[in-house]
């Protein structure tokens, strides 16, 4: 193994040396260290405490990062100091309660703020501004905001750490940390980092195809050049279809762009442009994701019986959206009222789900002046038509209460 590989370690004890090991520097842990130690000397890892200087280890970084040899001071903890470590790697409340030496042992420290980082209260004010105890909080998943000191917001390694496990952590440090590295990765986590992050980043491409392949409105933050980038756009609506809303106008009125849009949510298409609200094809490609999205259609397309049939079978609630001539049609009407008797096709769909909706559509037919009588009148000429209305208003034209309890879904197979 190259020399450049190996890191080495020269360990002393109060009474002078005790080994010189030499580790492979990759993927190399302190309880490695720890173990190696142990081999070479007989102390158990638990009794190990290591200092570089004045400075308890707990990470090997320092190490890693250093010219070998290493010179590291070995003190054992006492048996009182290695009682309380083992309790306290069960019992972390307990912090609190322990001798101020063992207070102060940040292996103990480590352990008790895995358990529960709020316990940092009762750690000793001084170590609480020590990067390392800081990192071993956010790692425990304390806040930023809660953990990190003000004069430390500039530490962009600290930055780096927090918003490894919170996006939106990088809001809490200060702008002159936020390089282009790490606001990817905030707003890949945090999409909405881009109410804090600096305006710059707003016009970076990269950034902008990062936060919108994970929430595509995202381009709303996008500068206007980036709304009318029509690779980015079709990333957001891929992902999230009423992004459409900002794009640029030209991409609203892009037939590849609104038909992805609406193919994600048809109400999409609410923000296509007046053309492709017209167009038959982008029409039935919304409706296919969603009925309710013939209330965006044009009015010629709202008044094509087709269309208004296809969307009433998505959800029959869209027969509000329908043209007035059409909403008056009786083979539109009972393709409503038929429609809403499943419900919301659902497999969770309940009886009083499905009521609901022959509700919204008998009371929708009543705001047009439509009674119940009027509605038997159109349906005469229909013998299915007929056996709807009778399980749904009864003979006495009183709504059932249970829809399903008058085999209507028999009859209606």
């Amino acid at each position: 193994m190259a020399a450049e590989e190996l890191l080495e370690l020269e360990i002393n004890g109060l009474a002078g040396r005790l080994c010189q090991l030499k580790l492979e520097r990759f993927r190399l842990r302190i309880e490695d260290i720890k173990e190696a130690i142990k081999e070479s000397t007989g102390v158990p890892a638990l009794e190990q405490r290591l200092f570089l200087g004045s400075l308890e280890l707990i990470r090997v970084g320092q190490l890693v990062a250093g010219t070998s040899p290493v010179e590291l001071m070995l003190v054992r903890r006492t048996a009182e100091q290695l009682s309380w470590l083992q309790v306290l790697s069960r019992i972390g409340k307990k912090y609190q309660n322990a001798p101020p030496d063992v207070q102060r042992d940040k292996e103990v420290i480590r352990s008790v703020l895995n358990q529960d980082w709020r316990l940092l209260k009762h750690v000793p004010a001084e170590l609480k501004e020590e990067i390392e105890i800081v990192e071993i909080a956010l790692e425990s998943g304390a806040p930023a905001a809660r953990v990190v000191p003000e004069e430390m917001r500039r530490c962009k390694r600290l930055a780096k750490l927090a918003v490894k496990y919170d996006g939106s952590a990088l809001k809490h440090f200060d702008p002159e940390v936020m390089d282009k590295e790490l606001v990817m990765e905030a707003v890949e986590r945090y999409p909405s980092a881009f109410d804090f992050i600096p305006e710059v980043f707003h016009q970076d491409r990269d950034v902008l195809f990062s936060a919108v392949q994970q929430e595509g409105t995202c381009l709303e933050y996008a500068s206007a050049k980036l709304r009318g980038d029509k690779e980015l756009v079709l990333a957001a609506v891929r992902q999230e279809g009423m992004a459409l809303e900002y794009a640029s106008e030209e991409l609203k009125a892009d037939r590849d762009v609104v038909l992805e849009a609406v193919t994600m949510d048809g109400c999409a298409l609410q923000f296509a442009s007046d053309e492709l609200r017209s167009c038959p094809q982008v029409i039935r490609r919304a409706l296919n994701s969603d009925g309710l999205a013939l209330e965006f259609a044009d009015e010629k397309m709202r008044d094509s019986k087709d269309l208004v049939l296809m969307a009433i079978q998505s959800d029959p609630r869209a027969f509000e959206f329908a043209s007035d001539g059409l909403r008056h049609d009786p083979a539109v009407i009972l393709e409503a009222l038929v429609r809403a008797t499943k419900g919301y096709a659902r497999e969770s769909d309940r009886t009083e789900d499905r009521n609901r909706m022959v509700d919204e559509i008998l009371r929708f037919l009543s705001e047009q002046g439509l009674s119940h009588s009027e509605l038997r009148e159109k349906m005469n000429g229909s013998a299915r038509g007929s056996a709807v209305l009778d399980c749904i208003l009864g003979s006495e034209g009183a709504k059932t209460k249970t829809v399903t309890g008058y085999g209507m879904e028999t009859q209606l197979e």
